[in-house]
């Protein structure tokens, strides 16, 4: 099951890239279930950041708060720079398209 999550992971980045957010979204969807499932934390903190890019995309900004905030719970204070530097400027970003001025400059 640990390969299908990553499978499904890609899957779902290819969409991103491809601009279908939302078949992006069903395949991360279906990794965090095998994940689940597997009980894999591996990449889950990658999981949430792209779970949390897509749904910006699709203006869905309070379902991507909560990825985000999601895979920074996992990852902590070792999280990787390129996580990192992603999930603050997703956050900056999502703050920006809520009006929340001053939170959103604090992740830029």
């Amino acid at each position: 099951l640990a390969y299908t999550s990553d499978t499904y992971l890609n899957i779902g980045f290819v969409y991103f890239k491809l601009k279908q957010y939302e078949n992006s979204l069903v395949y991360y969807e279906k990794s965090l279930e095998a994940k689940t499932v597997a009980k894999d934390s591996f990449d889950l903190d990658r999981l949430y950041i792209n779970m949390g890019l897509s749904n910006i995309h699709l203006e869905k900004f309070d379902q991507a708060l909560k990825s985000f905030d999601s895979g920074f719970d996992i990852c902590g204070n070792s999280c990787s720079d390129e996580i990192f530097i992603e999930g603050e400027f997703g956050l900056g970003v999502v703050n920006y398209k809520l009006k929340n001025f001053d939170e959103s400059r604090g992740h830029f």
